[in-house]
């Protein structure tokens, strides 16, 4: 049972995924508790999120507050997603760092470095109001939080999560015709190694049969813009996250319109929050 879930960062679209999460795998929570400085995007999360654990018939108690100090107050564990500055500003810094020959990462790059100051703050308000809660980390750079913990704030337990490897488990499925609910099954599996988001993918295999080959015979340009085919058969593994997106730079690199598209952001992306929390303050 987890009595009190503080989400930092909740009104991030994201939120509230945890908790259909929550409830497919059995856990039962007393208190999920959003925590954002943006009180109107908090709301709408808020108002959507009671709304959805309504309609799945998961029995928690959301609320929602701008104060840090009241949102951790008593926390069993806490969820950070916080973004400084929102998206513009990561998107404004990493163009310094590209100005300069460095193409940059969410896991490293300075446009998410400015993260690491304010979670440090909230990891010493944790040692006073919520001691011993697990600080389960998402934002980047989560490996360098990680480590900053363990050197200043050694008395918060953390632990660094990342969402990559079912994303591109996902992905693989889909290649395959796989329903994303099925790849959870037991008969498929996908290897992963690396660190952070510089991975690669040995083996997948389904039914204990490998089908690596099979994926890469597949085009998956559609589905995952970094899965290009034929490279297990010229690399004997498939790039995953970063190590897809270093290959697919690199044949890039030739051509500068192609080079400077694969660092663009998405024009559409406030367009696209935009009407997703409109539709959190419709149906909240």
């Amino acid at each position: 049972m987890i009595r009190k879930l503080t989400i930092l960062g909740g009104s991030s679209p994201n939120a509230p995924e945890i908790i259909p999460d929550l409830q497919h795998r059995g856990v039962p929570c007393e208190e999920i508790c959003l925590v954002s400085r943006n009180g109107q995007l908090l709301q709408a999360v808020g108002g959507f999120s009671r709304r959805l654990a309504a309609d799945i018939g998961y029995q928690v108690r959301v609320t929602e507050t701008t104060d840090v100090t009241t949102g951790l107050s008593g926390a069993t564990a806490v969820v950070n997603l916080i973004r400084v500055g929102g998206r513009d500003t990561r998107d404004r810094l990493a163009h310094i760092t590209r100005a300069f020959g460095i193409s940059g990462h969410a896991a490293h790059n300075i446009g998410v470095m400015t993260n690491m100051p304010q979670i440090l703050d909230y990891g010493t308000v944790m040692l006073e109001v919520c001691p011993g809660a697990p600080l389960i980390e998402f934002t980047n750079p989560c490996g360098i939080h990680a480590e900053a913990f363990a050197r200043r704030l050694p008395g918060v337990p953390i632990i660094t999560a990342c969402p990559a490897p079912a994303r591109e488990r996902n992905a693989i499925g889909a290649l395959l015709g796989i329903p994303p609910e099925e790849t959870e099954a037991d008969d498929f599996e996908m290897s992963w190694f690396g660190f952070n988001h510089l991975a690669w993918i040995p083996m997948v295999t389904r039914g204990g049969t490998d089908v690596t080959a099979e994926v890469d015979r597949r085009d998956g340009i559609s589905i995952r813009p970094r899965f290009k085919r034929g490279w297990y058969a010229e690399l004997g593994v498939i790039p995953a996250k970063l190590a897809g997106s270093a290959f697919t730079r690199a044949e890039a690199a030739g051509n500068p319109e192609e080079e400077a598209a694969s660092f663009r952001p998405d024009p559409t992306e406030q367009e696209k929050r935009d009407t997703l929390y409109a539709a959190f303050e419709e149906n909240s």
